[in-house]
């Protein structure tokens, strides 16, 4: 039981965000108006490193089925923020998103009791989205929604990588 709840969990990780890089000064149209709509997700990786040094990843599969679809409700200069929805493994949730600064995306999972993950938006275009979370927040994600009691290890690190299109 303890191995679904840890899968469950890291699979909603993937269902995230946040951006990292740079912005592109020449774009005149921001990343949060590029995330709106539907995504289907294409590769979604997962590792959670542990205190003992021992870790755990998963390589998460999606099926034609899975999305998660965005909306807008503020743009503003230095953040947008939103609503979505989503898809995966037969299960569907909802709730709120912030991108601030064009690539740092909280993603708070209303549907499951305020769950919270983070993102950096690596790359957006009409195509293609690539979200990641390396040590810093993945720390973040276990410190806020309590993961090392949830867990019973202490969690150290890990990173995620994501892939959706349109």
């Amino acid at each position: 039981m303890k191995h679904i709840i840890f899968l469950f969990l890291i699979s909603g990780i993937a269902f995230c965000a946040c951006q990292k890089g740079e912005n592109n000064q020449n774009n005149t149209t921001s990343n949060a108006t590029k995330l709106v709509g539907k995504w289907t997700p294409k590769t979604t990786k997962s590792t959670i490193n542990f205190d003992d040094g021992k870790s755990a990843s998963v390589d998460i599969p999606s099926t034609a089925d899975d999305f998660v679809e965005f909306k807008i409700t503020k743009n503003e200069s230095t953040f947008a923020e939103g609503t979505f929805i989503t898809q995966t493994m037969g299960t569907s949730g909802n709730g709120t998103w912030r991108l601030e600064n064009e690539v740092e995306m909280t993603l708070i999972y209303t549907s499951l009791g305020n769950y919270t993950l983070y993102r950096f938006l690596d790359e957006i275009n009409d195509k293609s989205l690539i979200l990641s979370a390396d040590d810093k927040l993945t720390l973040l994600w276990a410190e806020l929604n309590d993961m090392n009691s949830k867990l019973g290890k202490t969690i150290v690190g890990g990173s995620v990588f994501e892939e959706y299109f349109k």
